[in-house]
């Protein structure tokens, strides 16, 4: 990506978690599925540690309130 030397924008609407409890429904998900929620919300930070020009947007989010709470790190 930095190669093209393109900027990006960046959606916030990260993927909900799994209800992987029932083994039965967990056989449903796959793989790259399980990955995407797991990576989506990194990928932001990835971009900045490689000096990619990005800007976040609201859109996709149900509620634009989400905004701050999802670019925000916990500790």
């Amino acid at each position: 990506m930095k190669a093209t030397g393109g900027q990006f924008i960046i959606p916030l609407n990260f993927p909900k978690p799994y209800d992987v409890e029932d083994p039965y429904d967990a056989r449903h998900v796959s793989l790259e599925e399980m990955k995407h929620w797991e990576l989506a919300p990194s990928n932001p930070g990835f971009l900045e540690q490689s000096q990619i020009v990005f800007a976040l947007t609201t859109d996709g989010l149900k509620k634009k309130s989400e905004f701050l709470e999802r670019i925000c790190v916990k500790r």
